[in-house]
């Protein structure tokens, strides 16, 4: 993996044009309302905050969400503060990722509303915490997140039965979306539009750990890795200036979400690789009884192995031949194979039937995505030598990604990914009715 590239496969293009779509409506929140770098309040006290909250009119609404957007903006600046805010958006994502391995599509809408809701009263000022317009910007969100479970429980399903993460990624970047439009609709103008960058900020931070995911399954961990601390790079550089976009930062922040992002590819890998060993098998193989051929024409004896002693001197000898039911191959007669088995050249095979339907060479699966999973993984394990964490971390360092060492949890993971799956072997008698 030393400096080579991987080219990305054009089927991923739904997740981008999500994160397209959420780009266009921040975007134009924060072009129509000029707020995108509104100046920085360190010095507004809380009795200024306590007198704007006190005046209901239009000209005092709009100087608490002038100071509001003010303080926001100054605390998703910070690292500290930074690191504080995405590590609470990434843990609401990683407890709905949970609830979305159960299919518990449900919980997972209402704890995701829930958190994020939380993790964002945690950089807005409590002037804007007590008003109204923020009780009705948490109330929508439960409201709208609610909407998309319908849509949502078939896409959960097809996540825990494929294990692939760009579902999961989908059903979270869906969810993140709405919560975006909530916030620009019922919050005041500044505080939305940077409510709007932090959810914005989150969907790049996921869309980093799907693709991390999805290179890892593929074979290319150190890809896969920087693909991660790509994501995290470019939401950390939607919310801080210019001048602050450096390792220092970077690493910072990193180091600070490190274990909730962690979480996260843990999720994803783990249904991974629960969806493919529930659903393939390793065919079993048997012995073929074997004997030389012992049938000779009437009025003939065996001769030696193969041959028929002739009639008369001068006669040519004859070739012996199998008995009846069994099968001549390479001067030997094999037994037939038994119930639920077929022959492959000197041996019997499992065929591939009821449950695990889905044929391969030495696999059977119950889907067919599983299937194409294991012969990609049997294929990929080979070449990926990397087992341990800290092997990973200097392959990775070699090639210039040098803030992986800020992600243990995320290399710990990766390290998962590395290891073989346990296919059992298909059940003996794999006939049975299907699931």
């Amino acid at each position: 993996s030393s400096g080579s590239r991987v080219s990305f496969p054009a089927d991923r293009a739904p997740r981008a044009s999500s994160m397209r779509s959420m780009r266009v409506v921040v975007a134009a929140v924060l072009g129509r309302l000029a707020v995108a770098s509104p100046p920085r309040c360190d010095s507004c006290g809380a009795a200024g905050e306590h007198l704007l909250l006190q005046t209901r009119t239009g000209a005092g609404i709009a100087a608490l969400d002038e100071l509001a957007a003010a303080q926001a903006a100054a605390a998703l600046s910070r690292p500290p503060s930074l690191g504080q805010a995405l590590a609470g958006g990434l843990h609401a994502q990683s407890v709905a990722m949970r609830l979305f391995a159960k299919k518990d599509v449900d919980g997972a809408m209402d704890a995701l509303g829930e958190e994020l809701v939380d993790a964002i009263g945690g950089f807005l000022p409590p002037s804007i915490k007590r008003t109204a317009e923020f009780a009705d910007f948490a109330k929508q969100c439960g409201m709208r997140l609610r909407t998309l479970r319908g849509d949502l429980r078939e896409n959960a399903t097809a996540f825990v039965d494929t294990g692939n993460a760009d579902i999961a990624v989908g059903m979270l970047t869906s969810g993140l979306y709405e919560l975006a439009k909530v916030a620009t609709a019922s919050l005041p103008p500044g505080t939305g539009g940077q409510v709007a960058k932090y959810l914005s900020s989150l969907v790049d931070a996921l869309d980093g750990a799907g693709e991390a995911v999805d290179l890892a399954e593929e074979g290319h961990q150190v890809e896969g890795l920087e693909a991660l601390a790509s994501g995290m790079k470019v939401a950390i550089n939607s919310l801080v200036p210019r001048d602050m976009q450096v390792d220092a930062t970077y690493r910072e922040v990193m180091e600070a979400t490190d274990p909730e992002m962690g979480d996260i590819v843990k999720s994803l890998v783990q249904v991974m690789r629960q969806a493919v060993e529930s659903n393939v098998c390793w065919k079993r193989t048997a012995r073929r009884n074997r004997e030389r051929p012992q049938s000779c024409a009437p009025g003939l004896s065996v001769l030696g192995d193969r041959w028929c002693r002739p009639r008369a001197a001068g006669d040519g000898i004859e070739e012996a031949q199998c008995r009846e039911g069994t099968e001549a191959r390479g001067g030997w007669c094999y037994d037939p194979c038994g119930p639920g088995y077929e022959p492959r050249q000197n041996h019997c095979i499992q065929r591939c039937e009821g449950h695990f339907h889905i044929d391969s060479r030495l696999l059977c699966g119950a889907k067919r995505g599983a299937i194409a999973i294991a012969l990609v993984e049997i294929a990929a394990k080979a070449g990926m030598a990397v087992a341990t964490k800290e092997g990973l971390d200097e392959l990775a360092r070699d090639a210039g990604i040098v803030l992986a060492g800020s992600m243990t949890t995320s290399l710990d993971a990766f390290v998962d990914v590395a290891k073989p799956f346990g296919h059992p072997q298909c059940p003996d008698q794999i006939i049975a009715t299907r699931a």
